[in-house]
């Protein structure tokens, strides 16, 4: 017989479902909630999300946990008036705080970071007051384990949009002057004009793959050679759409 409480089983519980969930290869969602629904069941949470954003601020992932839709409808309207507002506004990065209002009255806020660097946070929410500060160590531990899943993911997407940044640095002088050999003044002949056009094409078809980039935890793997798979770039937006739905259909 274990000499734990169910109550300390299932903080264990949650952060090994959670890391379970991570080493089987989940996306960071279900390895959220898989972590969240611990959460819930050891504080006592009505509710609780993970969101993670990009370097524009925009958030790109959002795992949410919620017993009802009352208690999801109130972390909602939390997040919006409160926690975003003041991590954007004043910079906060973490929080433990008991409100007076009729609705949530237990909040935290947590970071979901790699060596200082926030791109999302945990949040949760009772309905009663409770020192959630007392749960610390076990939140900032599941907090950990979604950053550890979530870096790899960022950084490709970090490293994607650096290259989209610096090859852009290279292609608008390129075009630019491309766009000044199209004068008429110029007396280029047809041969040459055709040829600029070639590079002025080529040079914009660059700009558009690389803008994809962007998108590239979004975008479809396809075959390269042998056993070698590469994310497809150069896909239209038509069979990315397709191919995106086709895989939240299967998830579903």
């Amino acid at each position: 017989m274990s000499n734990l409480s169910h109550k300390e089983e299932s903080k264990y519980r949650a952060l090994a479902d959670a890391a379970l969930a991570a080493s089987e290869g989940n996306d960071i969602e279900i390895v959220a909630e898989k972590g969240l629904a611990g959460a819930a069941d050891y504080i006592g949470l009505a509710a609780g999300s993970l969101i993670l954003w990009d370097s524009s601020d925009e958030i790109v992932t959002r795992a949410v946990n919620a017993g009802t839709d009352e208690d999801r409808e109130i972390l909602d309207d939390t997040e919006k008036s409160l926690l975003m507002m003041l991590r954007k506004n004043f910079k906060m990065k973490s929080a433990y705080m008991e409100l007076g209002g009729e609705k949530a009255k237990s909040v935290f806020f947590l970071p979901i970071e790699i060596e200082s660097r926030q791109f999302g946070a945990l949040i949760g929410i009772r309905k009663d007051k409770v020192r959630l500060h007392d749960y610390d160590q076990f939140l900032r531990a599941l907090a950990s384990v979604l950053a550890l899943v979530s870096a790899p993911k960022k950084a490709i997407e970090d490293l994607a949009v650096g290259m989209n940044h610096e090859i852009n640095n290279y292609l608008t002088p390129l075009l630019g002057n491309l766009e000044l050999l199209e004068d008429p003044g110029l007396k280029l002949s047809d041969d040459v004009r055709k040829k600029l056009d070639v590079i002025q094409q080529s040079a914009k078809k660059i700009a558009k793959v690389t803008a994809r980039l962007k998108e590239v935890s979004k975008l479809p793997r396809v075959q390269y050679v042998d056993d070698e798979w590469m994310v497809n770039l150069s896909a239209e937006e038509e069979e990315i759409d397709r191919d995106n739905d086709k895989d939240n259909d299967e998830n579903d």
